[in-house]
């Protein structure tokens, strides 16, 4: 938990994110990652 205080949730999200659309070679030309959002989401 420490680790991911200090990371930040959103680095957390947009790392967890980047890595999901190389791994399944998601197009990201015109896609968009707000990031901003997932706290709002989580409830946090």
């Amino acid at each position: 938990m420490d680790d991911i205080y200090q990371l930040g949730l959103t680095n957390l999200f947009v790392e967890i994110g980047l890595l999901v659309t190389n791994k399944f070679k998601i197009e990201t030309k015109y896609a968009h990652l707000d990031s901003t959002s997932f706290p709002a989401i989580w409830g946090i």
